[in-house]
């Protein structure tokens, strides 16, 4: 397929009626709201409120702004913001921001009753009560938190995570105008996380034959569109179908979950404050021979969808188009021995266990030197 084609791999991802995308957010956030509540509040993080990216938002709902601090969710920010919501009269929250707002609002509007009760329920131990509705408005195209039942959130410095059914936001709205002034840093992870997803969704042991489907239309899309907006950040289309592309990734990872980058991923996360996105596709990318040497016929489909013969050198041509090597060198590793402790933390076994090519105990050290090597390189 030419790269630039990217009318097939859009028509293959179908978002379910609950996600919408808007042409003005101004004009048409508003009905979309109307459906999960009465009285709406908006939460978003204080860089995008003072530069003004809320506004559009604000001024379509005429409803107050709850600012919080930037950065990736952490555990004492999400009960302080469930603190908050519960003093409240909003049946709503619209999470406008990137997956670390969202994933942010996703926990504590569940935790309005019991705002200190996230530590009891992180990896699944227990399930969320009742809370508010939420609608996310992403502003970057990455994560995919709108349209997850997972929330990532380090807790006493480790980066962790929680998952329940109720999780998942009831609305999400796409639209492409917000994410346009995005600095190119935050296109460059978010675009890879959104990457990440769609190649570990399409390649995992719980991948189903319609995740596959799903996951490699993402990376079609995503791989088709990335460096165009890297190239030209006011490319509007292109922008939109970054936003679907990360959907629908987060769709596919919804259903079978992530790998080996997002092993390797949040086990350098716990170490170095990189950005998400940055982290996961070093943890794939380093090990991706590796994994291809043992599970090379998960890849199939996707080298298919890409058509390519040499996934590795794919994949290079899409760093070398965004920089990705240079982004990397704005953050120093951490040391082959704590990544080795870090990789056998119990909150990273499941994505050990779903990679392509299993991951066990006796690979950490492997696949430490393999992240530490690539990224030195």
């Amino acid at each position: 397929m030419d790269r630039r084609d990217v009318g097939p791999a859009a028509a293959l991802i179908t978002l379910p009626p609950t996600v919408r995308v808007v042409d003005d957010v101004a004009s048409q956030l508003r009905p979309q709201v109307a459906e999960a509540g009465s009285h709406a509040v908006i939460v978003s993080e204080a860089m995008l409120v003072n530069a003004g990216v809320v506004r559009a938002v604000a001024h379509a709902l005429n409803v107050d702004v709850v600012s919080i601090p930037g950065g990736e969710p952490v555990a004492s920010n999400v009960s302080d913001l469930a603190h908050q919501l519960s003093r409240g009269s909003a049946d709503v929250v619209v999470a406008v921001g990137g997956g670390s707002v969202i994933d942010t609002v996703k926990l504590a509007a569940r935790l309005v009753a019991d705002p200190n009760g996230l530590d009891s329920r992180l990896m699944s131990a227990a399930p969320f009560p009742p809370g508010l509705a939420v609608v996310a408005v992403p502003t970057t195209a990455g994560s995919g938190a709108e349209v997850t039942r997972t929330a990532i959130v380090s807790h006493e410095g480790r980066k962790t995570w929680a998952w329940d059914e109720s999780l998942r936001p009831e609305r999400a709205v796409l639209a492409p105008d917000l994410t346009l002034g995005l600095p190119r840093s935050i296109t460059v992870a978010s675009g890879l996380d959104a990457f990440v997803h769609s190649v570990e969704a399409a390649t995992g042991q719980r991948a189903t034959s319609a995740v596959i489907d799903l996951g490699t239309a993402a990376a079609q899309l995503i791989i088709a569109r990335l460096a165009e907006v890297v190239a030209d950040p006011s490319n509007r289309e292109a922008r939109k179908d970054l936003l679907i592309g990360a959907a629908g990734a987060g769709l596919a990872i919804d259903e079978c979950g992530t790998g080996v980058g997002h092993a390797v991923g949040h086990a350098l996360g716990s170490l170095v404050a990189i950005p998400h996105g940055l982290a996961v596709m070093a943890g794939l990318r380093a090990a991706l021979e590796w994994t291809l040497e043992g599970a090379g016929d998960r890849y199939v489909p996707l080298s298919d969808a890409l058509s390519t013969h040499d996934l590795p050198e794919t994949f290079d041509e899409l760093l070398d188009a965004v920089g990705f090597k240079e982004e990397l060198s704005k953050w120093n590793p951490p040391s082959e021995s704590e990544l080795i402790a870090e990789l056998a933390s119990e909150e990273h076994q499941p994505m050990c266990r779903n990679n392509a090519r299993p991951i066990a105990a006796q690979d950490h050290g492997l696949l430490a030197r393999l992240t530490l090597g690539w990224w030195n390189q």
